[in-house]
């Protein structure tokens, strides 16, 4: 009767090419494939939202003020948007705006430091705060009429609102 291990002894190098193929596929591969389980994505995205600033009151983490600058941007592009379109209906000529511009955290020629984005972010929020502590309440009428002097002689709807 032949040996078992014959077998193995016969197909050695064959073997021995397979698993080095395979353990070099773990250990390459290993790290990558660990790094897709959502518990770790979880957590890398919580390390990298960190607290950039804190207060009595709360705390600003690095997300709230990539949202509040994202908000920030696209208050203006809507804004900006209204008074194309007033400016468009009234046959190429302005339309008087009587409301105050919403000032551009990013000035026009002005190179954008993000040190400087988020203080100033942090800082209207703070004075909003403020106002609101005082006593000073914006409410959804107050809104449509700030941005309907934006719009002309457009009526400013919700449906209108969502379209731009």
């Amino acid at each position: 009767m032949a040996s078992p291990i014959r077998w193995f002894r016969k197909h050695s190098q064959v073997l021995i090419v397979v698993f080095g193929v395979m353990l070099m596929a773990i250990f390459g591969l290993g790290s990558v494939l660990s790094g897709l389980n959502p518990g770790d994505l979880v957590r890398r995205g919580e390390e990298s939202n960190e607290v950039v600033a804190e207060w009595a009151q709360g705390e600003f983490k690095r997300n709230d003020l990539a949202e509040m600058r994202q908000r920030h941007f696209d208050a203006l592009r809507l804004l900006n948007q209204l008074e194309q379109n007033a400016i468009n209906q009234n046959d190429g000529k302005s339309v008087p705006v009587f409301a105050q511009r919403i000032a551009p955290i990013i000035r026009p020629g002005e190179k954008p430091n993000s040190n400087n984005l988020d203080e100033q972010m942090m800082n209207r929020y703070l004075l909003a705060k403020r106002a609101e502590e005082e006593g000073l309440v914006v409410n959804e009428r107050m809104v449509y009429v700030y941005i309907a002097q934006f719009a002309g002689d457009i009526p400013v709807t919700r449906d209108l609102l969502k379209q731009l």
